[in-house]
C-alpha cells in the first residue's frame, strides 16, 4: 500500500499526460505494486520466517524467481493491452547510461542485502545494518543526507519496530493459545477426514488467504492464520520455503482483490479516479496474478531451485 500511495501520486499523472487512461494507469500501478513484497528486500517474508521460524535467507533466494514471472506476466498482459487499446508509445527517451549510473547507489541496496545473505556473508540481521549503512551512502551520494532526514528516518523506523514486535508478541499468545486447545491437531485431522491431498489442499489455502488479505491487515492475518493451517500442509508434503511464498504472495494479492482492495481504495483516493472503474480495469492483471500463483504452486522448482543451488536447501 506504501509503494501503491507513493507511485501513484508521480506515475499515474505521468501516463495521462502522455494520452493513458487515468483508469488504466491507476490499475497498472496497483497490479505492479504486488511485486515489491515479493521481491527482495521482503518484509512480509522477514515477518513469515519469524513467526514460522524459516531461514528468512532461504525465503528471500526463492522469492527471486516468482517475483520475475510476476513482472514478466505483467510485461505481457500490459503489451497486450498497448496493441488492443493504442496506447501512446514513448518517443523520447531519457540516455540510458547517466540515468543507470545516477539509480546505481539505491540499486546497490537489494544487491548488498542478497548477496551478503545468499553466499552467506552475513546474517539477517547483519545485512540490516549493511541496509542502513548503504541507504545512508546514497542519501549522501545524491545530497540529501542531513539533520532532518535522519530523525525523521529513526522516528518512523522506531514506530515500525515497536509495531512488528507488538505483532510478534501478539502472535506468540495466540500460537500458545493455539498450542494449547491443539488447533493444529484439529485443522490437520480434519484435513484428513475430508480427504484432501496437498494439491486440493493448497487450493483451500490459498483461497483462504486471498480472502485474509482482502479484508484484514496482511501481519494480522500471518500471525492469526500462518501457525494453525501452515502444519497441516506440511503433514501433507509441502514444502516449508515454497508454502512461504505462495502465502506471501497470495495474501498480498488481496490488497487488489475484488471487492475491497485496499490498494485499489488507495490509488483511487490519490489520484482522484473512481474505485469502481479502477477495480474493472484492474480485473485482468488479478485474474493474470492468481493464474501465476496457481503455475507457482503446482511448480514448485520454480520457486525452490534458486535456493538448491545456493545450497540453502
Amino acid at each position: 500500500m506504501a509503494d501503491a500511495a507513493a507511485l501513484s501520486t508521480t506515475l499515474v499523472p505521468a501516463m495521462k499526460e502522455r494520452g493513458y487512461r487515468g483508469d488504466y494507469a491507476g490499475a497498472l500501478t496497483a497490479a505492479a505494486s504486488m511485486i515489491g513484497p515479493v521481491i527482495p528486500p521482503s518484509i512480509i517474508m522477514i515477518f513469515y520466517g519469524a513467526i514460522m521460524s524459516i531461514d528468512v535467507g532461504a525465503l528471500f533466494a526463492a522469492a527471486i524467481v516468482p517475483g520475475l514471472v510476476l513482472a514478466g506476466a505483467l510485461f505481457v498482459t500490459n503489451a497486450i493491452f498497448a496493441r488492443l487499446q493504442n496506447h501512446p508509445r514513448l518517443t523520447e527517451r531519457p540516455p540510458f547510461a547517466p540515468t543507470l549510473i545516477r539509480a546505481l547507489p539505491a540499486l546497490a541496496m537489494p544487491v548488498v542485502i542478497m548477496c551478503g545473505i545468499a553466499f552467506g556473508l552475513v546474517t539477517p540481521t547483519e545485512a540490516g545494518v549493511i541496509a542502513v549503512l548503504t541507504a545512508l551512502a546514497a542519501a549522501a551520494i545524491y545530497g540529501q543526507l542531513n539533520v532532518q532526514m535522519f530523525t525523521q528516518a529513526m522516528k518512523s523506523a522506531t514506530i515500525l519496530t515497536g509495531a512488528i514486535f507488538t505483532l510478534f508478541v501478539t502472535g506468540a499468545l495466540i500460537n500458545f493459545l493455539a498450542a494449547l486447545l491443539g488447533l493444529p491437531g484439529m485443522v490437520s485431522a480434519w484435513v484428513d477426514g475430508v480427504g484432501f491431498d496437498l494439491n486440493g489442499f493448497m487450493l483451500v489455502l490459498l483461497g483462504l488467504f486471498l480472502l485474509a488479505g482482502t479484508i484484514l491487515d496482511t501481519q494480522i492475518a500471518l500471525v492469526l492464520m500462518v501457525p494453525i493451517l501452515a502444519p497441516a500442509a506440511y503433514a501433507l508434503g509441502a514444502d516449508p520455503i515454497h508454502l512461504g511464498v505462495l502465502i506471501c504472495l497470495t495474501i498480498t494479492l488481496g490488497l487488489i482483490s475484488p471487492p475491497l482492495g485496499g490498494v485499489v481504495l488507495i490509488i483511487s483516493s490519490t489520484t482522484g479516479e473512481s474505485y469502481w472503474r479502477l477495480m474493472r480495469a484492474v480485473l485482468p492483471f488479478f485474474i493474470i496474478e492468481i493464474i501465476v500463483i496457481l503455475v507457482l504452486a503446482y511448480l514448485p522448482e520454480l520457486t525452490l531451485a534458486l535456493p538448491r543451488a545456493l545450497g540453502m536447501l
